[in-house]
C-alpha cells in the first residue's frame, strides 16, 4: 500500500510541473484554457545575445585634425564648468564643524 502511495505521490509531483503546459493544449471541456483565451506571451531569452556583433558603422572615424579639436571643445567646456562651479576644499574655520565624535 505504501509503495502505491509513494508512487503516486512522485507521479504527481513529476506531471504538477507539466500543468501549465498541458492545459494550453487540453480542451476547455476537460479543463484546458477557454477558446477566447489569449496566447501566452513568449519567454524572455534566458541569457543575451553575446555572440552577435554590433551594426557596422556608417559614419567615418575622426581624423587626427579633428580629434584634436574635439579635445579642446571638451577641455574648455570643462574650464567653463569649473570656473561656474563653487569652490570647495573641504576646510572649515570651525575646527568641530564636520567631526562626528561621541562625547
Amino acid at each position: 500500500m505504501s509503495l502505491r502511495l509513494a508512487a503516486a505521490a512522485c507521479l504527481g509531483a513529476l506531471l504538477s510541473g507539466c500543468g501549465a503546459m498541458l492545459g494550453d493544449h487540453l480542451p476547455n471541456a476537460v479543463g484546458g484554457l477557454p477558446e477566447g483565451a489569449p496566447a501566452r506571451p513568449a519567454p524572455d531569452q534566458a541569457y543575451p545575445a553575446v555572440h552577435n556583433l554590433p551594426p557596422s558603422r556608417n559614419s567615418p572615424t575622426l581624423n587626427d585634425d579633428q580629434q584634436k579639436r574635439l579635445a579642446d571643445e571638451l577641455e574648455a567646456a570643462r574650464n567653463r564648468a569649473n570656473q561656474d562651479a563653487p569652490a570647495t576644499t573641504g576646510s572649515t574655520s570651525d575646527s568641530k564643524a564636520g567631526s562626528a565624535r561621541n562625547q
